[in-house]
């Protein structure tokens, strides 16, 4: 097996292609796995994830969840060969635990991703409120505004008429003298003929 990353075998044979000898990792470095299933060396992989903001497989691209899984891979070339390997069943049995709670960890961020959507729902609806009732709040103010300068015009006005109503009430009055006066005169006149 390969590390793609680095293209350096993932395990060597200790001593020549004997099948008896056991198989370790290259480079005393230790073999990780991620939930897709491809392997390759840890130090490869999270250099691998250190620049890829994703988290994705280098091989299949699918996006990883959850922390790498190292394996602790040790048996021997005849028992690969036989698919014999307790360690590989356990490994196997390991990396599926592993993707189960990358899975529940997955359903998780999709649920807390779907409730901050929701949240900013919320939140853009609150802030369009808060948009209309200034916006009304202003027309209201604006309106206000005309009142008051309404009323100020119709105060100005009404002292207007008071006064025009004053001049028109004395007119009537010297009208009512004069008309009393030249009464009086005609009584005069007409007592004067008698």
């Amino acid at each position: 097996m390969v590390c793609v990353i680095c293209c350096d075998l993932l395990f060597r044979t200790l001593a020549g292609d004997e099948p008896s000898t056991s198989s370790v990792p290259t480079n005393n470095n230790q073999i990780a796995a991620l939930t897709c299933g491809h392997t390759f060396h840890l130090e490869c992989i999270t250099s691998w994830h250190s620049h890829d903001d994703n988290m994705s497989c280098p091989l299949c691209k699918a996006r990883h969840f959850g922390p790498i899984l190292q394996l602790h891979i040790e048996c021997d070339r005849k028992h690969v060969a036989d698919k014999e390997c307790g360690n590989l069943g356990r490994n196997r049995l390991f990396i599926n635990d592993q993707a189960t709670a990358a899975e529940q960890q997955e359903s998780k961020y999709n649920e807390l991703e779907a409730t901050v959507a929701a949240l900013q729902m919320k939140l853009d609806e609150k802030t369009d409120l808060i948009k209309k009732w200034k916006k009304s709040g202003s027309r209201i103010y604006v309106r206000l505004a005309r009142l008051d300068k309404l009323e100020d015009k119709l105060n100005v006005l009404s002292e207007a008429h008071k006064a025009h109503i004053r001049c028109l009430l004395n007119k009537l009055d010297l009208k009512k003298r004069t008309i009393a006066e030249l009464e009086k005169r005609i009584r005069e006149k007409d007592a004067g003929y008698s």
